[in-house]
């Protein structure tokens, strides 16, 4: 069943497919949390039903291979294992198979899902294919910002911008879909009000994690001692994790320093570590580990990120930083 913040976009989309006038890119916008990837698969099952109505039957063969990603004439296009990019070798391989005609005699459909992933080589090979389709192709391209993908593909595209649940609409859906929640406003505040991404938090112990990387940063700062012990202790936890974490907990930092209240945190139930960190902590050096974090970050979209190696410099480099802050601050 359709995400309610997401019934509306479904509907106009599908209707539009009845009536056989959304062919060529579709390309959703928004955080993988607000459902892209729930959409796209939901809007690929309507175009493979062979009903050939705006709601997909789920009985007929088209509707059962679609729901398990079996269908000869649906393609999903994501990065290989350990790798965060899409290479063009894959993006070929793609266009050489929409070469030959419809299994089912309809429409081809190809997902991707993390269009982000997509480096300039496969970019320039995709946009070959999407100039000029063979057949009746579709493609559903999912991505977080439209600025991550070249003007000449967004050109080729038809956007949808999703759109962002009420905090009603969120925590029902997750009432539903996560019944053990106990605070389910603090699970959206740390998924960014994308209720999809407390699946993968709940998987990835955010929780857990949260508690230990804010005791371990303040440990850091209070009472300095050795950085590669307690970064030993975070091997079992996702990288992505780590990063999404120490990132917002340094945004709430920032957000207290610039004079901001309890209601614009995201970790408001640890706000007496974060004003105890903002105490020891001097403006400029929260400044220069908030952007030392963004440049992390990018390095990890682009792929060039030795996971290892980054978990140790997280912490080493806090560690290096709260020495000079210490120096900053006047007696």
């Amino acid at each position: 069943m359709i995400a309610p913040w997401l019934a509306g976009t479904h509907s106009s989309l599908s209707k539009r497919i009845a009536q056989g006038t959304l062919r060529g890119g579709i390309l959703l916008l928004g955080d993988p949390g607000l459902g892209t990837q729930t959409l796209a698969d939901s809007l690929a099952a309507v175009f493979l039903c062979e009903g050939r109505g705006e709601i997909a039957c789920g009985e007929c063969s088209g509707c059962r291979w679609a729901s398990q990603k079996q269908h000869p004439d649906l393609l999903v296009l994501s990065p290989e294992e350990d790798s965060v990019v899409i290479k063009v070798d894959a993006v070929r391989a793609m266009s050489e198979m929409l070469e030959k005609k419809s299994a089912r005699g309809g429409y081809q459909v190809v997902i991707i899902a993390d269009a982000e992933a997509l480096n300039i080589a496969s970019s320039n090979a995709l946009l070959k294919t999407l100039e000029e389709p063979p057949g009746d192709v579709v493609f559903v391209l999912c991505c977080r910002e439209k600025r991550s993908l070249l003007p000449t593909i967004l050109s080729r595209c038809e956007q949808c911008v999703l759109p962002t649940p009420s905090v009603e609409q969120a925590t029902q859906w997750l009432a539903v879909h996560y019944p053990q929640l106990s605070s389910p406003e603090q699970w959206l505040r740390w998924a960014k009000q994308a209720p999809y991404a407390v699946g993968a938090f709940l998987d990835n112990k955010y929780d857990h994690w949260r508690n230990r990387l804010f005791d371990d940063y303040l440990s850091m700062v209070s009472s300095p001692g050795d950085a590669l012990s307690l970064t030993a202790g975070w091997q079992k936890a996702s990288l992505s994790i780590i990063l999404d974490i120490v990132s917002s907990l340094m945004s709430d930092l920032i957000r207290l320093q610039l004079g901001g209240g309890s209601d614009c945190l995201v970790h408001q139930d640890r706000e007496e570590v974060l004003r105890q960190l903002l105490a020891l902590v001097s403006p400029s050096s929260l400044w220069r580990y908030h952007d030392y974090l963004v440049q992390v970050r990018q390095h990890q979209h682009d792929g060039i990120l030795n996971e290892r190696l980054i978990r140790d410099e997280l912490l080493l480099r806090w560690e290096a930083d709260s020495e000079r802050k210490r120096e900053e601050i006047p007696c």
